[in-house]
This record gives C-alpha cells, structure tokens and sequence, in this order.
C-alpha cells in the first residue's frame, strides 16, 4: 500500500514547501509507529520518502542519506 502522502515525479514537482511537509507528515507517521513498536510499518512510511529524495535531490544528499542511514537502523533491529 502507497503512502498517503506519496507524491509523484509527474509533470510539474510540487513546490519546496509542500514536499517538506509531506516528508514532515511521513517522519511523523513514522515515528508514531515506532512508538508503537510497529517497525515493519515505519519501514514501509519511509522507504517511499527515501525513493523521493533520491529521485528529487539525489543520493548523496543530507536528506537522502539521513533517512539512508535510518532505514538501514530500522531493517538491522527488525532482523534480530
């Protein structure tokens, strides 16, 4: 199931403003669900924002990397 919130590269981008709101919608859905300790949902909020960011700003961005590094946190403590 796709994210409410995702948003897709097809014709114009939404404005800057508006994807960092949709990426603060996402964190916060994400950090609710781990709150819950739902980590296979968190996973499945972020790994779409992920693809975004690659796509938007590309892979060596803060952004990208930042949510690179958590999603690899996240799979790592599902695994055990």
């Amino acid at each position: 199931m796709t994210p409410a919130w995702r948003w897709r590269v097809e014709g114009d981008l939404l404005s800057t403003s508006r994807h960092t709101e949709l990426a603060n919608h996402a964190w916060s859905v994400a950090d609710l669900l781990l709150a819950e300790q739902d980590i296979g949902q968190a996973v499945a909020e972020l790994e779409p924002l992920h693809a975004d960011l690659h796509l938007v700003y590309g892979p060596d961005h803060d952004d990208t990397h930042e949510i690179e590094h958590i999603l690899a946190r996240l799979r790592s403590s599902a695994a055990r």
